[in-house]
């Protein structure tokens, strides 16, 4: 059995010590920006060497990836979610599906 849950807040509540005796804890931290910088930077140099675009157009992923990362870092900075919207949760993926 595998349980996934969230810090407290937005809506969930702590979970107790009772219910967590039975599992084993992993805490896996977020990305910090320079792991996305260079995840993402591999991700797109590699795509436009690949397809053979111009040395022009090469020179924008990198500009692309730190905007990219930058607004997501506003977004998550500044959509925190509550329970009338909780809908504002943001991740990795959604970096992801720019590129």
């Amino acid at each position: 059995m595998l349980c996934a849950a969230a810090p407290p807040g937005g809506g969930r509540s702590a979970l107790t010590p009772r219910f967590m005796r039975h599992f084993h804890i992993l805490c896996v931290p977020d990305a910090s920006e320079y792991s996305m910088k260079t995840i993402f930077d591999n991700i797109i140099e590699k795509f436009l060497s690949f397809n053979h675009f111009a040395d022009q157009v090469k020179k924008c992923g990198n500009i692309a990836v730190s905007a990219t990362i930058e607004l997501y870092s506003l977004i998550t900075s500044g959509l925190l979610p509550i329970p009338a919207k909780f809908h504002y949760t943001f991740n990795l993926r959604d970096v992801a599906k720019v590129f």
